[in-house]
């Protein structure tokens, strides 16, 4: 989700009104049940990766990439007579997108039919594809960026140099445009190497010329909750294109670091009053900070509009869920008879019946819930 100015909403919902009418519906008198067709698709466009970042959780995906995990042009192709029909927002994403060679071929395509893009990079390679990126209609961008010290941030990236790659191109990027894309934003992801300067990230990144700087818990299992994921997997026959990362230890961080966390993240809202860079905050409240990196388990109360607004297209063609595969586009036919078939519907009964998965347990599109823990800290953290 972006965090963009009223005026911006205005725009975008009269250029793209079937997307916001979607959006509206599914988010009032749609609320919790699925629609005819997914909100948000997601497509994995290519597995293949020019870093070794240390946090990432598709670690194999990247060394065992090959040419039938790439989606190709010609399926977008495909896609686009019930894409432009029920106009979906289309989110692209890798690996690294920058990567294939014909991303902005795709986002031209899907542009040009009124489709709401977005594309999600590391930024290393935004200086060499500015044009295609200017001229391609893209919607919104989001790049990782994890500090403000290009030695940590490439440490984290497992590739030195990468810090000035992405600052060059994210500053070039917010000089040339025009009119699009319509939303830069950083994505920062909160760990261990940077918890407690995030003010100073704040202050870095409001030197960059983007619309919007986005914090995000990172999403890992303890070795708990990966047993029981794994458990949950086996007794249900559940797949999942994506995981969390496996921590290894039951917390991840201190209640002396959490203190400092939580005293960042209130500065930060201070700083976000006077600052052009629009703010955006995890829907964690601060108090649960505590129960959320020490590996405390959320209850059946949390949320989350995934299972009935959106899908992934992975490996070439499959569909999925957060955490089953639907079908598969050419054998299926189309994205919409897989989103309404049998199994997509036994899935998200299940999903009613039980509220949360093992999977949910870290993920950073809960609505999280820690009604049934009490913070024991001796400390005051409202």
């Amino acid at each position: 989700m972006n965090n963009i100015s009223l005026a911006r909403k205005v725009f975008l919902a009269l250029k793209y009104r079937k997307t916001a009418f979607n959006i509206i519906w599914n988010s009032t008198i749609g609320k919790g049940r699925a629609g005819n067709y997914p909100e948000n698709i997601g497509i994995e466009i290519i597995s293949k990766c020019n870093l070794a970042c240390s946090m990432c959780h598709n670690a194999d995906l990247r060394v065992e990439h090959n040419e039938d995990s790439r989606v190709s042009l010609d399926l977008i192709k495909k896609l686009l007579p019930e894409l432009k029909k029920y106009k979906p927002i289309v989110s692209l994403s890798g690996g690294e997108p920058m990567l294939h060679s014909r991303l902005f071929d795709m986002v031209s395509l899907l542009s040009k039919n009124n489709i709401l893009t977005s594309v999600s990079t590391n930024g290393t390679l935004i200086g060499h594809r500015i044009d295609e990126i200017l001229d391609s209609g893209l919607g919104f961008i989001s790049v990782s960026l994890d500090h403000f010290k290009p030695e940590l941030h490439d440490q984290g990236r497992g590739k030195q140099g990468t810090f000035a790659k992405v600052v060059e191109g994210v500053k070039l990027l917010s000089k040339r445009r025009k009119k699009t894309p319509f939303n830069i934003k950083i994505n920062t992801v909160i760990r261990e190497d940077n918890y407690d300067e995030l003010p100073q990230i704040y202050s870095f990144i409001e030197t960059l010329g983007v619309d919007e700087w986005s914090l995000a818990h990172l999403s890992f299992l303890t070795p708990k909750m990966a047993q029981d994921v794994e458990e949950y997997k086996c007794a249900n026959g559940f797949s999942s294109p994506w995981y969390a990362f496996p921590l290894g230890r039951d917390a991840l961080f201190s209640d002396d670091q959490i203190e400092k966390l939580v005293k960042g993240v209130q500065k930060l809202r201070d700083m976000s009053k006077i600052y052009k860079t629009r703010l955006s905050l995890p829907t964690l409240e601060e108090k649960d900070y505590y129960l959320y990196y020490k590996g405390k388990y959320p209850t059946c109360k949390s949320s989350c509009s995934f299972p009935t607004r959106g899908v992934l297209i992975h490996s070439g063609a499959k569909v999925s869920t957060c955490v089953m595969d639907l079908g598969d586009v050419y054998k299926d036919n189309s994205i919409s008879s897989i989103w309404n078939s049998a199994r997509a519907n036994k899935f998200r009964s299940l999903y009613r019946e039980q509220k949360i998965f093992p999977h949910c347990l870290r993920c950073n599109s809960l609505n999280y819930d820690f009604s049934n823990h009490e913070v024991v800290v001796e400390r005051d953290i409202a």
